[in-house]
């Protein structure tokens, strides 16, 4: 009798500290931090914007929500007078950690806009393109559970590849559980 109500007794215990969450795993949480959090006036629609630092020299990765429309950028800074464009359609290869491919679709044509850049020393032309790819809500959700570890692109003309490292993966990662929610 007395063994039974310790045994029971241990079990209720455990129960409330499981139920407590104290022998629960702990849930990772995100601080979103984004660089547009809002409500279109006229719309109503969910505007927000994250991006990154640069993820090479010359190249910010960003994520954008418009209502229920998603788009990763690419925003590439090219030394010199470029004359070449992104052409709508040309593909960014994204290599998951799962190891699949993602393959997105550049949704519109990056005109290049050159600008001249000067400091009291010198002066340098750059190239910038701001590129811009659709992407569905379910590509994005991939993004979160399996971040990319490659990105391959050819811009006007250049082929650029990228190695992400863990902490771009959990940035990624943790920018796009941002624009989702």
């Amino acid at each position: 009798m007395k063994a039974q109500k310790v045994i029971i007794l241990t079990l209720l215990v455990m129960l409330t500290f499981t139920n407590n969450g104290i022998c629960q795993k702990k849930q990772k949480k995100i601080k979103c931090r984004l660089d547009v959090d809002k409500v279109d006036a006229f719309s109503g629609d969910t505007i927000k914007d994250k991006y990154l630092r640069y993820i090479w020299r010359g190249a910010v990765l960003g994520f954008s929500r418009v209502g229920k429309n998603y788009i990763i950028h690419l925003n590439v800074s090219k030394v010199g007078d470029k004359k070449e464009s992104v052409n709508q359609g040309d593909e960014l290869f994204l290599k998951l950690n799962n190891g699949e491919m993602l393959t997105l679709k550049c949704g519109k044509e990056a005109k290049p806009d050159s600008r001249i850049e000067a400091d009291q020393y010198s002066a340098e032309v750059y190239t910038y393109y701001r590129i811009e790819f659709p992407v569905s809500q379910e590509d994005l959700l991939n993004l979160i559970n399996s971040p990319p570890i490659a990105l391959k692109m050819n811009i006007a003309g250049e082929e650029k590849s990228l190695t992400f490292k863990e902490d771009d993966q959990k940035d990624v990662s943790d920018a796009v559980y941002c624009i989702l929610h």
